[in-house]
């Protein structure tokens, strides 16, 4: 027979409405289950075999509130004056943020803001624009004829 109204019993299979103590001021084995798992003196009164299945014998006292302040008290009270917050340290470089250097000759210095008079151009390889270009050409050309991405492909710049 299962002891309703303890953890045994859910440990049982006694749930729900299916214990003999549901709506009744006793346990049921669900709540007792529940207790046992976070109420220490109850957890003891069981394993020791004194455990009741009332709900009241193991109610814990309520602690008394404190009375709030009236206002004439609030404001007779000193208030405390709160110092200013400290200034935060920036982080940030004294000069801004130092941009890295333009590779020129390569499609990324094209993406990076090289379009009008290359220095490599000036020194005779190709601009970034006309590697741009020619990397863009031959992708197209690789996607028309259904082949693979040319990525590690040499190309000719015109």
């Amino acid at each position: 027979m299962t002891p309703h109204g303890t953890p045994t019993g859910y440990d049982e299979g006694c749930r729900g409405a299916n214990c003999a103590h549901h709506h009744t001021p006793l346990m049921t084995c669900t709540e007792a289950k529940t207790r046992y798992a976070g109420d220490w003196e109850y957890m003891r009164a069981v394993d020791n075999g004194t455990a009741t299945t009332e709900k009241a014998s193991y109610a814990k006292p309520k602690v008394a509130r404190l009375v709030a302040e009236t206002a004439k008290e609030k404001a007779v009270r000193p208030v405390k004056v709160k110092a200013a917050p400290k200034p935060r340290k920036s982080r940030a470089r004294p000069g801004g943020r130092i941009a890295k250097p333009i590779k020129h000759g390569t499609r990324y210095g094209a993406d990076k803001g090289c379009k009008e008079d290359c220095p490599n151009a000036e020194a005779g390889g190709p601009s970034c624009q006309a590697v741009r270009r020619a990397r863009q050409t031959a992708y197209w050309r690789a996607q028309q004829d259904h082949d693979v991405t040319p990525r590690h492909q040499k190309v000719t710049y015109e």
